[in-house]
């Protein structure tokens, strides 16, 4: 797989950045992690929509993500 990028026309100095060598880095990422991106992405999707159908909310599906990373508890709207 090659990878091409293009970078807006307002970057300076792009091509010192996307250099081939970058890109070949990037790439070798994609080849080393894209299955496992794509799985983590429909555990995701799946956890959506279950919490969907169970009536979760969007707030309270990432507190919960965050719980179980062991992360401190959000703070939510209004300082609670």
């Amino acid at each position: 797989m090659a990878l091409n990028a293009t970078a807006p026309a307002d970057v300076d100095r792009a091509g010192e950045i996307l250099t081939d060598e970058a890109l070949a880095a990037i790439e070798s990422l994609h080849r080393s992690f894209a299955g496992r991106r794509q799985e983590l992405l429909g555990q995701r999707d799946t956890t959506a929509n279950s919490a969907c159908t169970a009536g979760i909310g969007e707030q309270e599906l990432i507190g919960l993500a965050h719980h179980k990373a062991g992360a401190p508890p959000l703070s939510t709207p209004g300082g609670t």
